[in-house]
């Protein structure tokens, strides 16, 4: 189905949850596409064109939901603008709280994740303790 249609979402999601209560479970497959990046250090412009990437964002999901609502004329344009000025600024803060929440113990992390952690699970831990340290080494080197 189309991930990117609200609508279509939320008609198949409340479709599963009925069929769900009587028949049990069910997979929805929802097509999308990510714009974005995967990370920094990803380039999406060696593996996708700047053609395939104009025609998704036309099917943009909060796109279409805004040209949705100026069709019906839910929505005025300055009332938009001034939302999205106001969660930019919430957004902000939340981002800035984050950055500067503080380092959390690594255990905690590996410790509460699983009851029966799978085979590579140490292995995995002691992966990001070397990163961590490694890490540590390199801030301590720049200040």
């Amino acid at each position: 189905m189309d991930g990117n249609d609200l609508f279509a979402m939320y008609d198949v999601l409340r479709w599963a949850r009925n069929y769900v209560g009587e028949n049990g479970p069910v997979m929805i497959e929802a097509v999308t596409y990510r714009m974005g990046a995967h990370t920094t250090s990803d380039d999406p412009s060696k593996y996708r064109s700047k053609e395939q990437e104009e025609k998704w964002a036309q099917r943009d999901p909060l796109l279409r939901l805004e040209n949705f609502l100026q069709a019906k004329k839910l929505i005025d344009p300055d009332q938009k603008d001034r939302w999205l000025d106001e969660f930019r600024e919430i957004i902000t803060k939340e981002f800035e709280a984050a950055e500067n929440y503080g380092e959390y113990p690594l255990n905690d992390v590996f410790d509460h994740m699983y009851q029966d952690p799978p085979d590579d699970y140490e292995m995995q831990k002691r992966e990001q303790q070397k990163f961590s340290a490694w890490l540590a080494r390199r801030r301590e080197a720049a200040s």
